[in-house]
């Protein structure tokens, strides 16, 4: 953990990111560890409809935060092919777990 000198200003992504996971999480508990990286995606199903059809195509993105004690992920999805800042939807989310036997990390 990085010790932060009092009244520095720092930015978030310095603060949030982990270089991996933390050791207090064993390798068994690991329940999200294996989607560190980046994956590109092509949308077959959406809530349960087929949208094969619609060529819907997106990445996601995968890293250790919070001391390496949660995932953080980054979904982008292409609305067209232009690949526009304008033609995309990004979405965020955290996989938190508890360092409790049994219960993931």
């Amino acid at each position: 953990m990085a010790t932060i000198e009092w009244g520095r200003k720092i930015d978030l992504q310095d603060v949030l990111k982990a270089p991996g996971r933390s050791p207090e999480i064993p390798e068994s508990a690991d329940a999200y560890g294996w989607l560190i990286g980046s994956w590109e995606l092509d949308a077959l199903h959406y809530r349960g409809v087929d949208v094969t059809a619609r060529r819907i195509k997106g990445e996601v993105h995968f890293g250790w935060v919070l001391e390496g004690r949660a995932v953080q992920d980054v979904w982008i999805r292409w609305l067209n092919e232009s690949l526009s800042l304008a033609a995309r939807r990004l979405s965020t989310g955290s996989r938190l777990g508890e360092i409790k036997q049994g219960r993931g990390f």
